[in-house]
């Protein structure tokens, strides 16, 4: 937090140095605020600002549009030159000014089915339409016009849906595949498969793409299919797996899969935690037990806890807080059944007995934080014998005082400079919620807020 200047600190001469820094008043009430502020509050703004290229009050049309010529678009505008945005606003001239910026927002009816199928054409698939053209696309999916605007597009398949293709080569050999996406899967392969690579080389490679989508099981049938068809013609098959591997980055979870991924993990919930798409393809299919059946299993097959496996459990931790953190079924029900004591026999004691804190106990501990919330939160249990025993006050006498005496914000000036540091009103209130407070109950809040930006309505 800055430190607030005393009484007197600035004087005319320093307000004015500050001041030629400076091309216009807002840029100086934005960056030297407290330089401002005292020569607002002391009458001598219009003697600082005499340098400065427009005096407030002094924008007009012309001075409003060429101010608007350094932005692209209204918003711009607003955030980086606030008072001329502002005067435009209030005499109607956004108009006149704004005629070289960018329209972000289209006017209502300019989705035609015209206007859409234009739009549409920049994109390569219908997802990437809607993706990065919204607006377009759901009033081409209102109106029913989506098949019509992307008959150019490649139809995409998804993690259920695929597509054949074949490379053909000059010498009669062929590598056939499944995916979703034609435009990746081709660039996948030309990093990645030398031997598509080198064929593409000796020149004469053909992409060939078979249109028609398929469900992912019936997929891999048509893909061994297409290869047997290409074999009983004469061609060498390239392919170096049987076919079905369904292409893209969907990995298929069979039992087999299940299982190898199960090893790297030593509990059932570590793996549901870091390998959910192995540990759902496995819950679903039933194959938890047998995928688990490395693991440690800490529930007996009845599903209770006996004594004895409490006490093995808890020989593993040094205190009773380490075992509820790290067991904390077997802690629970050790708690619950009244075995906390004889199952924690081994534990090093870390409580202290309930009286034997004293006074100075409580000072030795508390010197060591700053304030008394930091206190609080990191030596509870001390906190908290001081607080039974009224002896908070004299254990806090060396900390700083962090909260802000009874009235203090009833200051315009502090809640103005404390305003300055916020964007928005919500953003204040949120970190300074005392000061916040404080202008609106006393009025000062519209004042207090100017710089901000207001939101645009939806």
């Amino acid at each position: 937090m800055k430190k607030v200047k005393p009484p007197g600190y600035w004087t005319l001469e320093t307000c004015k140095e500050s001041a030629l820094s400076f091309g216009n008043r807002w840029d100086w009430a934005k960056n030297s605020q407290g330089t401002y502020v005292a020569a607002r509050k002391n009458g001598w703004l219009d003697e600082c600002c005499k340098h400065m290229e427009i005096k407030k009050g002094k924008w007009t049309l012309e001075t409003c549009k060429k101010d608007a010529l350094n932005y692209q678009t209204r918003s711009e505008w607003h955030d980086k030159s606030g008072s001329a945005f502002g005067v435009a606003l209030k005499n109607g001239w956004l108009d006149l000014c704004c005629g070289h910026m960018d329209q972000l927002q289209k006017p209502r009816g300019y989705w035609t089915l015209k206007t859409c199928k234009e739009d549409a054409l920049k994109y390569k698939s219908r997802s990437e339409w809607e993706t990065h053209s919204g607006s377009a696309y759901g009033k081409a999916l209102t109106m029913g016009w989506v098949d019509q605007c992307c008959g150019h597009m490649e139809r995409l398949g998804n993690s259920h849906l695929r597509k054949l293709y074949a490379f053909e080569h000059p010498d009669k050999s062929v590598y056939v595949g499944l995916t979703y996406s034609y435009d990746e899967r081709y660039a996948q392969h030309m990093k990645r498969n030398k031997i598509l690579i080198a064929k593409k080389a000796q020149g004469g490679q053909k992409f060939i793409k078979f249109d028609q989508l398929y469900p992912k099981d019936v997929a891999a049938t048509k893909e061994q299919e297409l290869i047997e068809e290409y074999r009983a013609r004469g061609w060498t098959i390239l392919n170096q797996i049987r076919a079905g591997g369904l292409g893209g980055s969907t990995l298929i979870w069979d039992l087999e899969a299940c299982k190898h991924d199960a090893l790297k993990y030593g509990s059932k919930g570590e793996w549901a935690r870091k390998s959910a798409g192995a540990w759902d393809a496995a819950r679903s299919n039933g194959w938890i037990d047998e995928c688990c059946a490395h693991m440690d299993v800490r529930k007996l097959r009845n599903g209770t806890w006996i004594l004895e496996k409490c006490e093995e459990d808890a020989r593993k931790y040094s205190t009773r807080g380490e075992w509820k953190d790290h067991s904390a079924t077997a802690y629970g029900i050790a708690w619950k059944s009244g075995w906390l004591d004889q199952c924690c026999k081994h534990m090093i004691q870390v409580r202290v007995p309930k009286g034997t804190r004293t006074l100075e106990d409580c000072e030795t501990d508390a010197l060591q934080y700053g304030t008394r919330s930091e206190w609080q939160r990191n030596s509870l249990p001390m906190y908290k014998v001081a607080a039974r025993n009224g002896w908070v006050d004299q254990c806090c006498a060396h900390m700083k005082l962090t909260r802000n005496p009874q009235g203090y914000w009833d200051n315009k000036e502090l809640c103005w400079q404390e305003g300055q540091k916020f964007k928005s009103r919500s953003e204040w209130q949120k970190k300074s919620h005392a000061a916040y407070k404080a202008a609106a109950r006393n009025g000062w809040l519209d004042q207090c807020c100017q710089h901000m930006a207001k939101k645009k309505a939806a």
